[in-house]
């Protein structure tokens, strides 16, 4: 055991934030990621890691006044769990419509001790427990809350509603093994399949988009700002949370590694972030 990635705590949920959790695992264990980092911070808990083929990293985040109850003690200023996202996912559909809902971890100087999911039924005459055996995961920078700090480097933010977003999705589901090139330029965003030659093409609000470094933009107007492409499935995946939010932003510059990410903004809860790398054709 690292003594330096160990950490004390206790959260407490509500049903509603257990739903919203279960959708936010799920969604990640869609996109093959099926162990992931626990980390703790004063803002709120990051479930985050990239997939084994280094093309998707996602970090779930929710804000600790979500929570009933959070309280966490680390040894150090970042300290992480791992966690087996199959079974974390398996353990919270099990839940039923219980009044309260706790997870927490005792650290333990002479062995880990596993994670700990206590559920106390509505009329608290029935408790059950869960362990989840804490994983040894390759620690990574990148990821977790640092991730949303990556934003800062990108000019360029627009925002889509996500019954927008999930109309493009289901025009090109179909072919999910196929390429979509994802391309921005001036307010016009493109979902371009050449492979079938499909195009859709959807017009950008000046409501809904923002530019945070204009001088950058300008210095390119006359052609493309940002262009990526992935896998459709990669898209499909991503919608699974959907229901989660009102609207769908994407961060764009031209960055050879992650050119573009997605955010699914959950209200005052927190967001699921996803970075994917390119897939060239």
């Amino acid at each position: 055991m690292n003594p330096s990635l160990t950490m004390d705590f206790t959260l407490e949920l509500d049903r509603k934030l257990v739903e919203c959790l279960t959708k936010m695992v799920d969604c990640m264990c869609q996109m093959q990621i099926t162990e992931a980092h626990l980390e703790l911070t004063d803002k709120g808990a990051n479930l985050s890691n990239i997939d084994n083929c280094n093309v998707v990293a996602v970090n779930g985040f929710i804000g600790f006044s979500s929570f009933l109850k959070y309280q966490f003690t680390a040894r150090s200023e970042r300290s992480t769990l791992g966690v087996d996202l199959k079974k974390f996912l398996k353990i919270l559909k099990s839940i039923g419509k219980s009044h309260r809902i706790e997870i927490s971890h005792q650290d333990n100087s002479d062995r880990e001790e596993p994670i700990e999911i206590r559920i106390q039924n509505a009329t608290g005459n029935k408790t059950s427990s869960f362990f989840l055996e804490v994983l040894n995961l390759e620690s990574n920078t990148l990821i977790g809350s640092n991730m949303s700090k990556n934003l800062e480097e990108y000019p360029i933010k627009l925002s889509l509603p996500v019954a927008d977003f999930k109309e493009i999705v289901e025009e090109t589901k179909l072919y999910k093994k196929e390429v979509a090139h994802i391309k921005y330029c001036s307010d016009l965003l493109s979902f371009q399949i050449p492979q079938i030659g499909s195009k859709i093409e959807y017009r950008i609000s000046n409501s809904l988009e923002e530019i945070n470094d204009q001088e950058m933009v300008d210095q390119d107007i006359a052609g493309k700002v940002a262009s990526s492409g992935l896998l459709v499935e990669k898209l499909v995946q991503m919608s699974k949370c959907s229901s989660l939010v009102k609207n769908v932003e994407l961060f764009l510059n031209q960055s050879p590694y992650h050119p573009i990410y997605f955010n699914f903004p959950i209200g005052n809860v927190g967001y699921l972030l996803f970075a994917i790398s390119p897939r060239v054709e």
